[in-house]
């Protein structure tokens, strides 16, 4: 074997876990400890009381890894090393190194917590941090509470080894150097054309000048579909293949692209599949797109998000480092110098932008509670929230337990929702089940419109207009289906084991709501509760969480009822809302008939406010969702009613004052109350009754609670009983005393006349001075000197004085003022106007009279 950088340092590791203890290797790319760490081990016989697992974060990653160490080592693939991956593996019960994904391994943990049989567990590019390399991490360390002889390795190439040897307590740590060739990094600088375009003008060159095979990154499946139709033509004039790589290809055609065995050389279109784990021996160029296609979601809304991002610095690095493996090669980036510096460092690892209600599955499957995990790093509360939400909708956890449903749900390779489908499926569904837990669980590009239904897939799959992989994944989750219902002719004796199992353990069965259904459209509502909608528009819905949807006008679904199945926010979504692409029609009946516990039927309280007033609405709904709705009798809880009247009647401290004395009071008792409270001053307010003491906000409190109880939630019966009540309280001796003192109903003026004061004007406002109105002829005034005043003589009277014809002919707060700079000109007018009348020279001398003089 070629010697490598990592070979001088397998003593020490081995000798480390020889000694009892963890190892986290940080080893830079090139330096080989993917293929040499597992054969190390067994060398050294750390593997005589179990085999070593080696996990791959890809399927085509463990493939090659495993073909990679059976080639070094002259072994047979499945014989010493082998590989397990979901729906596939080769190995044998006494293959001692198995090279596995991450999820197979995470399941393994929950069948058989303390790992028996398993001697050495290896993490590899853990860097990566995945949801099920941390969920395994953490199952790992509880493990190993219990053996002592269960060892972990963490590999990775960029790795904050701190950060993990604080977690695993005190591991060996070794760094070790790689082995790469330089890289000629140029930028291309950024650019809105289409990304195709782009990376075609930028081929052309370099297969023009022979540099052996490129590697192109690109974000997903439709830019890679884009660009292999724009090169081709280039590809076939230079001699070379162009090939698609990525995780939705069948075996066959990864293995195709991925092994360097071939005469012609090869432009290699690949999402980051490629960006850690394989080496293609060949590639001297990298082409980076600089962008990445992440699943996520969303838990304010509860749908997946895709989203076409920035990649982060370090994953540049990786991808760029693809080009260094065998000798000198170059990369060329798609953005500017400048833009990379504002790349982030890292990037943000699945456990906090992902779903985590698989992992939470595997969790309570385990025996654990996903809330007091002791986790590499804890996934964020509301996240977890979410998972266990739904966990609920599906009815695969009661009281804190995973049901019957779901163990049988956690022992399906597949996330919860289709997962579900497959547990709940009866024989005769096994095709249409299979088929739709496929295409949901695989997340693959669906065929025919944007937005179609189930039912048009089921007629593209059965008439053979599906893409070759999604046929194959249909035809493995078919597989997996007919082993759970034992209608298989090579039933998985394991599997068929695991299944019996579930249902046999104790656990709560789950709700009676799960039955059986031989509908697959009734099937996928079960599966997919939490995805029912109900239209608004032609081309909007509302989701049972109240979250929005937006559909395609070519739907295929005119109900107003339907499950919106792969709802989901991308980065380009109307107004943020998610986009269903693939939708089932409902009957909102098969609501109550399959999900009765999630039907919630009750009376609430509406505020009417065109009535001003609170009705009692009897309410079925589903979620946020509402059935149907109409208005019934008395309430069966009247505080509630109580409760909303209080809000609409109370809006601020003051409420009980503001709401009594409002537009609409039949008298001034309650404005000239406001007066005194923001007037008079606090000095001469008797000393049991302080400002702002009456009325209390008590008052609207318990009208309210007496116009719920009477059946009569109104405003205006609130306002009714407010006002009975301070009116009463005012009538005390007390306060009675203080209102004729200080803000009187009405004065006597010097001609003996008394007349009632209009406060419907004034201003209850503080710093805002505005007193009562006195219209008071002029003649009843003579001899008064000065303006009367109210609140203690805080404020001026205001004087509306009238000519004989009662009239207004001058408005004042200051009366001294007017007698002795207007009365004068007045006089003369009215002299003129009202000669029966006496206007003497001097008013302050003058006998103040109610009439005209009495002619002699």
């Amino acid at each position: 074997m070629t010697p490598l950088p990592i070979d001088e340092h397998l003593p020490r590791l081995t000798a480390a876990l020889a000694a009892g203890r963890d190892v986290v290797l940080v080893a830079e790319p090139g330096a080989g400890k993917t293929t040499r760490v597992p054969p190390a081990l067994l060398r050294a016989d750390l593997l005589t009381h179990g085999h070593c697992v080696m996990l791959q974060p890809r399927r085509v990653a463990a493939r090659l890894a495993a073909s990679r160490i059976a080639d070094e080592n002259g072994w047979r693939l499945g014989d010493t090393v082998g590989y397990a991956v979901r729906f596939e593996k080769h190995l044998t019960a006494t293959t001692p190194i198995r090279i596995v994904t991450e999820g197979v391994l995470a399941r393994t943990v929950v069948a058989d917590p303390l790992l028996e049989g398993i001697a050495v567990v290896v993490l590899d590019e853990f860097h990566e941090r995945s949801l099920d390399a941390d969920l395994t991490l953490a199952m790992l360390k509880e493990a190993q509470q219990l053996r002592d002889d269960l060892r972990i390795v963490v590999m990775s190439a960029t790795l904050d080894a701190d950060q993990v040897a604080g977690y695993l307590g005190e591991p060996e740590v070794l760094h070790v150097p790689g082995r790469t060739f330089p890289v000629n990094i140029n930028y291309a600088g950024d650019s809105p054309r289409p990304i195709q375009h782009r990376i075609s003008n930028k081929i052309e060159p370099l297969l023009q000048n022979d540099t052996g095979d490129v590697l192109v990154f690109l974000p997903g499946v439709r830019e890679i579909e884009a660009t292999l139709e724009a090169i081709r033509p280039i590809g076939r004039r230079f001699g070379y293949d162009c090939l698609p790589l990525h995780g939705s290809l069948t075996k066959e055609e990864q293995d195709e692209a991925v092994r360097g065995d071939g005469d012609r050389p090869r432009v290699i279109c690949a999402t980051n599949i490629a960006e850690t784990s394989l080496t293609l021996p060949r590639v001297r160029v990298v082409v980076d797109s600089g962008q990445v296609r992440r699943a996520g979601f969303d838990t304010s809304r509860g749908v997946e998000t895709l989203t076409t991002e920035r990649i982060s610095q370090a994953s540049a690095e990786q991808r760029a480092g693809r080009a260094g493996r065998v000798a000198e090669g170059r990369c060329i980036r798609l953005w500017s110098a400048m833009t990379h510096k504002r790349l982030p460092a890292f990037d943000v690892p699945e456990i906090r932008r992902a779903d985590v209600s698989r992992a939470a599955l595997s969790v309570l499957a385990w025996g654990g509670d996903p809330q007091t995990l002791d986790w590499f790093e804890p996934p964020e509360p509301e996240r977890l929230d979410a998972a266990m939400t739904l966990l609920d909708w599906l009815s695969a956890v009661e009281d804190g337990r995973l049901t019957r449903l779901g163990k049988a749900m956690q022992s399906i390779p597949l996330p919860p929702r289709p997962a579900a489908l497959l547990a709940l499926a009866p024989p005769e569904l096994a095709s249409d089940a299979a088929l739709a837990a496929a295409l949901l669980g695989e997340g693959a590009d669906l065929p025919g419109s944007r937005t179609a239904t189930m039912a048009d897939l089921i007629a593209a799959f059965d008439a053979r207009k599906l893409n070759p992989v999604v046929t194959q994944m249909v035809r493995r989750a078919r597989d997996v289906l007919l082993w759970q219902t034992k209608g298989a002719a090579r039933p998985d004796p394991k599997l068929a084991l695991r299944r019996r199992g579930a249902h046999d353990d104790a656990g709560p069965p789950g709700p009676d709501s799960v039955a059986p259904t031989s509908s697959l459209e009734k099937l996928l509502l079960l599966a997919f509760p939490d995805r029912v909608c109900r239209r608004r528009s032609p081309e909007t819905a509302t989701l049972v969480n109240g979250g929005g949807v937006t559909l395609a006008d070519s739907s295929a679904v005119r109900g107003d009822w339907f499950l919106a199945l792969d709802a989901r926010r991308g980065s380009f979504a109307k107004a943020q809302q998610a986009e269903a692409r693939l939708v089932s029609p409902i009957e909102v009946e098969w609501l109550d008939e399959l999900l009765p516990r999630h039907v919630v039927v009750e009376t609430i309280a509406h505020w009417n406010d065109q009535k001003r007033a609170v009705e009692a609405i009897r309410r079925t709904r589903f979620g946020d969702l509402v059935l149907h709705e109409q208005q019934t009798g008395r309430f069966e809880d009247p505080w509630d009613a109580a409760k909303l009247l209080l809000e609409k009647c109370s809006p601020d401290d003051n409420a009980g004052l503001n709401f009594a004395y409002g537009d609409t009071s039949p008298d001034d008792v309650f404005i000239r109350l406001g007066f005194l409270e923001n007037h008079l001053p606090h000095h001469l307010w008797p000393e049991d009754q302080l400002p702002g003491g009456l009325p209390e906000y008590e008052h609207v409190e318990n009208a309210c609670r007496l116009a719920a109880s009477l059946g009569e939630p109104t405003e205006a019966k609130v306002r009714d009983l407010v006002r009975e009540w301070v009116r009463a309280e005012i009538a005390s001796s007390a306060w009675r005393e203080v209102f004729e003192k200080h803000v009187p109903d009405a004065l006597v003026v010097p001609s003996g006349s008394r007349i009632k004061l209009d406060w419907g004007h004034t201003s209850a406002e503080p710093g805002y001075v505005r007193g009562p109105i006195l219209a008071v002829r002029i003649q009843e005034l003579f001899g008064l000197a000065a303006t009367p005043r109210v609140c203690g003589g805080a404020v001026p009277v205001t004087l509306h004085l009238l000519a004989p014809n009662m009239r207004t002919q001058q408005v004042t707060d200051d009366l001294a003022s007017f007698w002795r700079n207007t009365y004068p000109q007045v006089r003369k007018d009215l002299r003129a106007r009202y000669p029966k009348h006496d206007w003497p020279e001097d008013p302050m001398t003058a006998t103040p009279r109610r009439g005209a003089k009495r002619r002699k």
